[in-house]
């Protein structure tokens, strides 16, 4: 009798943050699957027993997020193992994991997926880079079955020199049912924090860098103090080493409004304490936090760019603003502050959007779809 079931290898190297986070909730919703199993080849960072309990298999070795020297040893374990395995696809997910991913397949029958999770190539960084990022993306592109773009602007973006019958949009979503049922169960409060019993608090949730702009916010802080005083800002994330967020706050005088929980497990908790919540990338592939606020109930605003136009509406489910503009963003902040009916109406809005437009079941269906096709 016919074996019919499909063998799926995702391989990540990304640890934390956005990309784990998506991996994590595709092979939560695909594990119930009878006819598909899920292997996991991931870096050190995903041996761990929660992700061993989500996949068949969980297989952890070495894997460096620059390039470097062990790459080739990296890339020759993951052909063995493909080989030891034989999954029918492999799931690349991110740049560095397609590189593995891809060439480790080279040769073989198995069909490989990749997703960037972002192009590379539209982050803000030199010509050369972008120019060297576009070389590589479109050189691999040649030996990839499906490249998965995750908003309509990724694909608007793809050099034309990559096929576009390899090009599928899936955008991104968020395990709504979850998100409520852990905002339900939230025992987090503002006294538990050091926020002032009156404080208007202005959140974001991000990982603490260059992209997402907190050099920005802490700037767009300043002036919104001189307009709300009792205005306080909460930065949910972890830190990198490209921004020095201590000391500008220090220099901008704001140590006594600032609060920043470093890493945390169900972020989405904290966004119940925020008066406002914030995005203030500079370039986004998606922007997935941003349905996280609207299942919180939320007023957003965001910067103009990229994807985030896909997600918010301007003056519908939210506010959006033109691209670092510090001006903008701090008048943007005031007008929610000062109309709050405009702001309810906002977050009704945002409500009913994001369980049509982002659930992640309909990501999952858009997979599974994927799956068979190839």
């Amino acid at each position: 009798m016919e074996d019919k079931t499909m063998r799926i290898m995702h391989i990540a190297q990304s640890a934390g943050y956005g990309v784990t986070m998506y991996i994590e909730i595709i092979i939560r919703g695909l594990m119930n699957k009878e006819d598909i199993l899920q292997y996991l080849l991931g870096s050190e960072y995903y041996n761990q027993p929660r992700f061993k309990k989500l996949v068949d298999k969980l297989i952890s070795i070495p894997m460096d997020r620059e390039i470097t020297k062990r790459d080739f040893l990296t890339i020759l374990k993951c052909r063995n193992i493909i080989k030891q395995e034989h999954p029918d696809i492999v799931y690349c997910h991110s740049a560095k994991a397609g590189i593995y991913g891809r060439l480790a397949c080279l040769g073989t029958s198995t069909k490989v997926i990749y997703n960037p999770h972002g192009w590379a190539f539209n982050m803000k960084c030199g010509k050369l880079k972008k120019i060297f990022y576009k070389i590589v993306e479109c050189g691999f592109a040649f030996i990839t079955n499906k490249i998965i773009c995750i908003s309509d602007y990724e694909k608007r973006t793809v050099p034309n020199i990559i096929p576009k019958r390899k090009l599928v949009v899936i955008k991104n979503g968020i395990n709504i049912e979850q998100c409520k049922n852990l905002l339900a169960i939230n025992k987090l409060t503002r006294e538990k924090l050091n926020i002032p019993p009156n404080a208007y608090v202005i959140g974001m949730i991000a990982r603490i860098s260059h992209q997402k702009g907190h050099d920005l916010f802490i700037q767009i802080a300043q002036k919104v103090k001189q307009r709300i005083p009792n205005a306080f800002f909460l930065i949910v994330g972890g830190k990198s080493d490209d921004i020095p967020i201590e000391e500008l706050i220090e220099t901008a005088n704001l140590s006594d409004c600032f609060h920043i929980t470093g890493e945390v497990n169900h972020a989405i908790q904290y966004a119940s304490l925020f008066d406002i919540a914030v995005l203030t990338s500079r370039w986004e592939g998606f922007g997935l936090v941003l349905p996280e606020y609207m299942v919180a109930k939320k007023p957003i605003i965001a910067y103009n760019v990229d994807a985030i136009p896909e997600i918010i509406n301007h003056n519908i489910n939210g506010l959006l603003v033109k691209p670092e503009s510090i001006q903008e963003f701090t008048n943007a902040i005031y007008q929610i502050y000062s109309q709050p009916y405009f702001a309810h109406s906002l977050v009704e809005n945002a409500s009913k959007i994001v369980a049509e437009k982002f659930d992640i079941k309909r990501v999952i269906n858009e997979h599974e779809t994927l799956f068979k096709q190839l």
